[in-house]
């Protein structure tokens, strides 16, 4: 049960109690905020925490702190007096557990907007994204959201791609958006992104009243087909690229290094149509069918 009351006007913070995900037994206290003012949207901003404590920390990896970091800030910052309606803070989600929090939570949610970690392996360029298999009226009120947050990138996720990051954790009809900011850019610039971002999405959903943050984005789309570029043996990977740049066809994006032959030639590993590189392997050691590279379409606003 939360310790918040999400009906009360004003500034709470408090704790839900969730299920582990590895444990039906055991449940896990996470960290929430609600702030709100009076009838209106609720707008849920969602951010994945760092590890475990038990779990050994990977430095070399994203944790999704700069999403954290962002979420606290808006607990402690958003004026209570410019809200008309509710935002629903919650900066240390665990791994998997956007599912977990569901209607019987929130009540009626609006829109959903998750700060994510970039996943093992991979650094993204900043990118927010949606899923293109809604139906219009969700996709439309999705995309405005999408623009409003403002990442350098902006992308539509095929459904081999959405299921696994937009993952249904909330009823359909709600518009998602998930932004994966770690892994490239330096976690100041990531931090700003956030922020803004945030800000921008609230007063879109009609929650804050403030001024919008103009910010240009690239909307790109990632075709199912062949986005894709997976190594297609073990070895050391040597990237030729760097993310959020555009290559064109047939482009070198690495090579492929076998490590137990001096002096062998290495394999390039070619861009399979032209488009925008927004996430590159971050390990030099791969093995077969690892990912080295997503390749996204720039599209038309």
């Amino acid at each position: 049960m939360p310790t918040v009351d999400f009906d009360a006007d004003g500034r709470q913070h408090g704790v839900l109690a969730l299920a582990r995900t590895d444990s039906p037994f055991e449940r896990r206290d996470v960290p929430v905020s609600v702030l709100r003012r009076g009838e209106g949207p609720r707008v849920v901003i969602v951010a994945s925490a760092d590890p475990d404590p038990a779990t050994p920390i990977d430095r070399n990896g994203p944790t999704g702190g700069t999403g954290a970091l962002a979420v606290h800030r808006l607990a402690r910052e958003l004026d209570t007096q410019s809200l008309v309606g509710t935002v629903v803070l919650v900066p240390g989600l665990p791994p998997g557990a956007l599912s977990a929090l569901g209607r019987e939570v929130f009540g009626h949610a609006d829109a959903v907007l998750e700060l994510a970690p970039a996943g093992a392996g991979l650094a993204f360029s900043p990118v927010a994204a949606i899923r293109a298999d809604t139906d219009d009226t969700t996709r439309e009120r999705a995309e405005s959201m999408l623009i409003a947050f403002g990442a350098p990138d902006s992308a539509r996720l095929a459904p081999a791609f959405a299921s696994g990051a937009l993952d249904g954790a909330f009823e359909a009809s709600i518009p998602h958006v998930r932004a994966t900011l770690d892994g490239v850019v330096a976690p100041a610039d990531a931090l700003d992104i956030a922020l803004a971002g945030c800000r921008n999405v609230l007063i879109s959903s009609g929650v804050l009243d403030a001024p919008f943050a103009l910010r240009a984005t690239r909307m790109l789309a990632l075709r199912e087909a062949d986005a894709v570029v997976q190594s297609p043996s073990a070895g050391l990977f040597e990237p030729r690229v760097r993310a959020g740049l555009a290559v064109h066809r047939d482009y070198p994006v690495g090579l492929l290094v076998d490590p137990g032959q001096s002096g062998a030639a290495p394999v390039e590993i070619l861009a399979p149509h032209d488009g925008i590189v927004i996430a590159l392997r971050r390990d030099t050691r791969v093995v077969a069918g690892d990912t080295l590279a997503v390749l996204a379409e720039e599209m038309p606003r």
